[in-house]
């Protein structure tokens, strides 16, 4: 999966998306597009990790907040872990695990999240594609996103047409790590997934609905 097969298809992808469902999408007349979600949702979901190792569980914080559930990061970290300590996802499958069981938020509310897509580069998963990626993104479903130390919510991406297919240049990101906040693409190699000499290390796409 490079950065042409991450994006191959996405034109097709989003012409078969009713304009309604859009979060956003605009092109310019040189063919460069962007499509995301909404500056507005972001504001409302946006958390800052609480802890130097929980950017990992700041992002489930966020994806479950998006879906109108609250769950703390000291909750996910003591239901992942059974212990309430400064600890990192050590790997992709800790957060796959987290978004493949059913929650309760602080108001009692129960729900059950699951993964639709995947990518992890550490367990050889590589079960997303290009199609999915665009659409849950038309659609206002964020991703779940880790680089090689980092894991963040992926929320946009802005791709060029070109002859050989639309190529991606930048990606959109709720950014957990204090300050950094909603941004964009700092490292080009957060383009291209680890096995190809990337930097994407983790991507999935939860879907979440009431218990």
């Amino acid at each position: 999966m490079n950065r042409r097969q991450l994006l191959t298809g996405l034109t097709i992808a989003l012409a078969g998306i009713p304009l309604e469902t859009f979060a956003y999408q605009q092109c310019n007349p040189a063919g460069a597009c962007e499509v995301g979600i909404s500056m507005q949702r972001l504001h409302q979901t946006y958390a800052t990790q609480q802890m130097s190792q929980w950017c990992w569980a700041a992002s489930i914080q966020m994806i479950f907040s998006y879906y109108g559930y609250y769950v703390s990061q000291q909750a996910i970290v003591l239901q992942v872990y059974g212990t309430i300590s400064n600890i990192p996802a050590l790997s992709g499958s800790v957060v796959s695990q987290a978004l493949t069981r059913r929650w309760i938020d602080q108001n009692g509310n129960r729900f059950d999240v699951r993964l639709i897509a995947a990518y992890d580069a550490d367990a050889g998963v590589n079960a997303i594609n290009n199609q999915l990626i665009l659409q849950s993104l038309a659609q206002e479903r964020p991703l779940v996103f880790g680089n090689l130390s980092h894991a963040m919510v992926l929320t946009a991406a802005a791709f060029q047409n070109t002859p050989m297919g639309p190529q991606i240049f930048n990606l959109g990101f709720m950014d957990p790590w204090p300050g950094n906040g909603i941004r964009g693409l700092t490292d080009p190699l957060e383009l291209r997934p680890m096995h190809l000499g990337g930097h994407i290390r983790y991507l999935a796409l939860p879907i979440i609905t009431p218990a």
